[in-house]
C-alpha cells in the first residue's frame, strides 16, 4: 500500500534521514496537514502538481535546496514554511497568501529580489538571519502585521526610517550586525523582547521610554558609555543585559525588580540578588587595596581598562563565542584575572544556559564571589588556596541554586 492510499493520514515526520527525493504519491495526500522533511539530503523538489490543499506546515530545513519549484505556490492553506539552512538563491515567485510564518535563515539570499508586502499579507513571523544582508529588505517595514522579526547575524549597518511602521512588532532580534544607531525602534511601542547584542551602538535612544512594554533588552558587546535616564520608565522591564560595553555606572533609579547583567564593564554598582550583592561588596572591599585591579567584578583586560592599573605581569587571554540556532545566546563565560588578589591566579568559567540565560548570567556574576568565600572559610592563610576545592565548588553551586530558586 502506497502513501497515497492512507487517506486519513494528517502528519508525516521524516526528519533526520537520508532522503534525496520526494515521491510523487506523497504530494497527492489531500488529508495531510503537517509535513516535516528536515535534516535530509534533498537537493531538488518535484516539478509537478503539489496536491496538498490542506497542508498547514511544511519543514524543509537543513537540506541541500538551491531553488524551489513554482508549483509549490499551489499550497494555498500553508501558514508555516521552514526553509532554513539550505542554499537557496531565491524563493518561488508566488507566495501562499495565507502564509503567517516564514523561516529562510542561513541561505544565500543577500542578492535576492524580495517579494512585495502584498504577496505576504498575513505574515507575522519572519526569520532572515544569516543571509549576509547589507540592508533591511525593502518589503520588511511594509509587513505591518509582523510580531516576530529575526535579522541577526547579517551585515546591516542602519535601519530605514520606515522601520517605525512595524508597530505590532513584539520580538526584534538584530544581534551580530553593524548597527551604530537604532532610533527607529522607538516607534515599535509593543516591543517586548529586543536583542541588539554585538553591534557598534554608542548611544542608546533617549526616547526609548515610549517602548513601555519591553520585558527583555540585550545590548551586550556594544560601545555604550552610558544609559539614558528613560530606562527608569520601563516599568515592564525584567532583564537588562549590558555586558561588555564601556559603562561606568547604571542609572540609579532602575526598578529593583530588574535583573541587570553588566559583566565586563567598569560598573561600580548594580542591582541584583541582595544577599549576593552584600557578599560581592565584601569581596571588593577585601581586595580593593591590593596592587591589582578589583574595581569591578570582572576586569576587562584591554589597553584601555589597564592604563591606570599597576600590574607586574598580565596573562593574555580571550574567547570566541557563537550563538547556535536559538534566538539568543544563553551560555555565559566569566573571566576573573587576579583571583582573590593573587597575580598568578585566574578563574575561567563557562555556564550553560539550560533553556534560558538568567541562571547562567547570575552564576557568571556571582560564582567567583561565593567560591572565594568558601575557599577562605577552609583556610587560615589567605594566600594558600588548599582546601577541598571540589567540596567548595559543590557548596558554591548549592548556594547559587538556592538564591535563584528563592528569587
Amino acid at each position: 500500500m502506497g502513501l497515497g492510499e492512507c487517506t486519513a493520514l494528517t502528519t508525516i515526520s521524516a526528519f533526520g534521514n537520508l532522503l534525496e527525493r520526494i515521491f510523487d504519491d506523497l504530494l497527492s495526500m489531500e488529508s495531510l496537514l503537517h509535513l516535516s522533511l528536515s535534516n535530509n539530503r534533498l537537493a531538488k523538489l518535484p516539478i509537478c502538481q503539489w496536491n496538498l490543499p490542506n497542508l498547514l506546515t511544511l519543514d524543509l530545513s537543513n537540506n541541500l535546496l538551491v531553488t524551489l519549484p513554482e508549483e509549490m505556490s499551489s499550497l494555498t492553506s500553508l501558514i508555516d514554511l521552514n526553509l532554513a539552512f539550505n542554499f537557496l538563491l531565491q524563493l518561488f515567485p508566488i507566495y501562499p497568501d495565507k502564509l503567517q510564518k516564514l523561516n529562510v535563515a542561513y541561505n544565500r539570499l543577500h542578492r535576492y529580489n524580495w517579494p512585495t508586502s502584498e504577496q505576504l499579507p498575513q505574515l507575522n513571523n519572519l526569520v532572515l538571519s544569516g543571509n549576509r544582508l547589507c540592508n533591511v529588505p525593502e518589503f520588511v517595514p511594509e509587513l505591518t502585521k509582523l510580531r516576530y522579526l529575526d535579522l541577526s547575524n547579517n551585515l546591516i549597518s542602519n535601519l530605514p526610517k520606515n522601520f517605525s511602521k512595524l508597530t505590532n512588532l513584539e520580538t526584534l532580534l538584530l544581534t551580530l550586525n553593524r548597527l551604530d544607531k537604532v532610533d527607529p525602534i522607538c516607534d515599535c511601542v509593543l516591543l517586548k523582547n529586543l536583542d541588539l547584542a554585538h553591534n557598534n551602538i554608542r548611544h542608546f535612544p533617549h526616547n526609548f521610554g515610549s517602548v513601555s512594554n519591553v520585558v527583555d533588552i540585550d545590548i551586550t558587546g556594544n560601545n555604550l558609555k552610558d544609559l539614558p535616564t528613560c530606562m527608569s520608565q520601563l516599568y515592564s522591564l525584567q532583564q537588562l543585559k549590558v555586558c561588555s560595553n564601556e559603562l561606568w555606572r547604571l542609572p540609579n533609579d532602575l526598578p529593583d525588580s530588574i535583573w541587570v547583567s553588566s559583566m565586563n564593564n567598569r560598573v561600580l554598582h548594580k542591582k541584583g540578588f541582595s544577599k549576593l550583592e552584600k557578599l560581592a561588596t565584601k569581596y571588593r572591599k577585601l581586595y580593593q587595596n591590593t596592587r591589582h585591579s578589583s574595581r569591578s567584578l570582572i576586569t576587562r583586560l584591554s589597553q584601555k581598562s589597564l592604563k591606570d592599573v599597576s600590574i607586574e605581569k598580565v596573562v593574555a587571554f580571550g574567547w570566541a563565542e557563537m550563538k547556535g540556532r536559538r534566538p539568543d545566546q544563553q551560555d555565559t563565560i566569566s573571566c576573573i584575572p587576579n583571583f582573590m588578589a593573587s597575580p598568578n591566579k585566574y578563574l575561567f568559567s563557562i555556564f550553560d544556559g539550560h533553556g534560558g540565560s538568567k541562571a547562567s548570567q547570575m552564576a557568571a556574576s556571582y560564582f567567583h564571589v561565593v567560591f572565594a568565600e568558601k575557599l577562605l572559610s577552609g583556610n587560615q592563610v589567605t594566600n594558600k588556596l588548599r582546601p577541598e576545592v571540589v567540596k567548595c565548588m559543590k557548596e558554591t553551586f548549592g548556594r547559587l541554586h538556592h538564591e535563584l530558586v528563592d528569587r
